[in-house]
């Protein structure tokens, strides 16, 4: 039998609570959650990293040669670690820098063939949202599908992913400069910049020559207390036709950079200690 529900999440207050609420009344019914698979692509990285270079390129090359991609820097030991990296960095541990999850799976530095496996999956369950700013805070309405059965404690989230930042010594963030062991980049007057161009995985130029280096897909913030947001549901067994809506908040901060910037609702499975990535959404 399908299920509706609506759940309200708060970034900066407690839980609101929850209450039911008929999908068919406008809001979350606007949204239109599809079956496709997203790909949760995680590059631990920093600016001190002189190595780091290949990984934004890696990154960049994922975004350039597949669809549904949801990119995540995680910056460790420089001016953009916050508290949700830190707590993303205890749930996805990685031996090295650069270094990438694709969805759960530590992927080292290879990405292209996790990330094709991921996207052929067929999903039990999908999200869509819309977001918008409003008195400060970033507004995020999102509603979630289930196609097939599924068993278990999902919980769902939302994330503020920064736009680009310059690899300058004097940004509003403080010293972004970038290391390079590439022989790629050059930092002169305070500003790293692209000396020689880069090319994805399928031959598109993705940076070129004179380019200024920028710190990109940065993940800054999350809304609520937890970084991994909150169960969807003390009903741990869903059915296809199964819908929620949730809704999050956001508060925005003056460094951050909202041109360029995505919000990212992501669907996690909590097993133990864990969280297995389920699907996610963009915009």
């Amino acid at each position: 039998m399908k299920k509706t529900f609506f759940a309200l999440g708060l970034a900066g207050l407690a839980f609101a609570g929850c209450e039911p609420r008929d999908d068919t009344t406008g809001g979350s019914s606007n949204l239109t959650v599809t079956q496709d698979q997203y790909a949760l692509v995680m590059e631990t990285t920093g600016s001190w990293c002189g190595w780091c270079p290949n990984g934004a390129a890696d990154l960049k090359s994922a975004m350039v040669d597949f669809d549904n991609i949801l990119p995540m820097a995680i910056h460790n030991g420089d001016p953009l670690v916050t508290s949700t990296t830190t707590a993303f960095e205890g749930a996805f541990p990685t031996s090295g820098v650069p270094n990438f999850y694709v969805g759960s799976e530590d992927v080292g530095q290879s990405i292209q063939a996790p990330i094709t496996l991921l996207l052929a999956d067929t999903p039990a369950v999908g999200i869509a949202h819309s977001s918008k700013v409003e008195d400060g805070d970033i507004k995020i309405e999102s509603k979630i599908a289930f196609f097939d059965t599924l068993t278990g404690e999902v919980y769902a989230q939302a994330y503020f992913i920064n736009g680009p930042v310059a690899a300058d010594a004097s940004s509003i963030w403080g010293d972004l400069t970038q290391s390079d062991y590439t022989d790629d980049l050059e930092t002169v007057g305070g500003l790293t910049r692209w000396v020689n161009p880069r090319s994805s995985f399928n031959g598109v130029e993705i940076f070129s020559a004179g380019d200024v280096y920028m710190h990109d897909h940065s993940l800054l913030a999350h809304a609520g207390s937890d970084a991994f947001g909150s169960a969807i549901s003390s009903d741990n067994s869903f059915e296809a036709g199964d819908t929620f809506s949730m809704n999050f908040t956001i508060e925005t901060d003056a460094k951050w950079t909202m041109e360029g910037s995505h919000i990212i609702t992501i669907l996690w499975k909590k097993e133990g200690g864990s969280y297995v990535f389920l699907n996610g959404f963009i915009d």
